[in-house]
């Protein structure tokens, strides 16, 4: 015995006005359904009426007229996309398939073409759910990437709801220039391109290992108590506010400047200090 499913291909359709950001339902023409209009999406909505002739509980001949519009609503049907959590910013013409549900009135749309010449901006949510108990999850709960050409942004997200210790977030800010790593406990790294600067807050210590580290710059500007354990060269000036403690060799060709005392416990030759 072959068993149909209910859900059913209706039509190919086309998208009648720009989807809401908002929404999952767009208005669509059903044109394999409506070929006898003209389907002009430029020009003012079609309708037909319809009119039968119909005995009522009295057996009188009775009229009635129905009046049937040339598009119907559809809702998005997410087909074979189960993680995709935004409905596609389908815009005015495109083409979509239509479904529908046994007998019911309810219309489903999903798109079927790439159609690149028409898709404009548009913003698109992926998302993985972090439960392993009951519950829905959302955005809190949940790890995501969502690219969104309308607010110029790309962010992906982690969630600590299934005991992970600490949640992520790295977001390029397309609009204003900018690229941000950051956790939940107020450790970030900021590249500002408009800036042209690089910011690192964090509430712990930055250890680098490595055999060399070189740096090319005009200016070094320390802040707060500053440990060498290794030999310091520069070939610059160099200015402190607060202490600083070399446990090995320094040798600077510029000048070295310093609002507090310096301790040596070898011999400090020159007179700029």
């Amino acid at each position: 015995m072959n068993v149909l499913s209910g859900l059913t291909l209706y039509s190919m359709g086309i998208v009648r006005v720009d989807k809401s950001r908002d929404s999952d339902f767009i208005d669509v023409i059903p044109i394999e359904r409506l070929s006898m209009l003209d389907g002009d999406l430029n020009g003012p909505d079609q309708s037909r009426v319809m009119k039968g002739d119909l005995p009522d509980h009295s057996g009188v001949i009775r009229t009635s007229e129905v009046t049937s519009e040339n598009y119907l609503s559809a809702k998005w049907l997410p087909y074979g996309v189960s993680n995709r959590i935004s409905s596609p910013d389908v815009v005015k013409g495109e083409t979509v398939l239509i479904f529908t549900y046994a007998d019911t009135n309810d219309y489903y749309w999903t798109t079927v073409f790439r159609e690149p010449s028409l898709r404009r901006l548009e913003t698109v949510m992926h998302g993985y759910s972090d439960l392993s108990g009951k519950g829905t999850f959302d955005k809190d709960s949940s790890y995501y990437m969502e690219v969104s050409t309308h607010d110029k942004y790309i962010q992906l997200h982690t969630s600590k709801s299934d005991g992970e210790p600490y949640e992520y977030d790295v977001v390029l800010d397309t609009e204003n220039g900018s690229l941000t790593i950051r956790d939940d406990i107020d450790n970030s790294i900021v590249l500002n391109s408009e800036l042209s600067t690089v910011d690192i807050v964090t509430n712990t210590s930055v250890n680098i290992t490595t055999p060399k580290v070189t740096m090319n710059v005009t200016e070094l500007e320390v802040n707060g108590h500053s440990t060498f354990n290794g030999d310091v060269v520069t070939n610059g000036s160099v200015s402190t506010s607060g202490s600083s403690t070399v446990g090995g060799s320094s040798h600077s060709d510029g000048d070295i400047s310093t609002s507090g005392n310096v301790s040596a416990g070898g011999t400090v030759s020159g007179t700029n200090i």
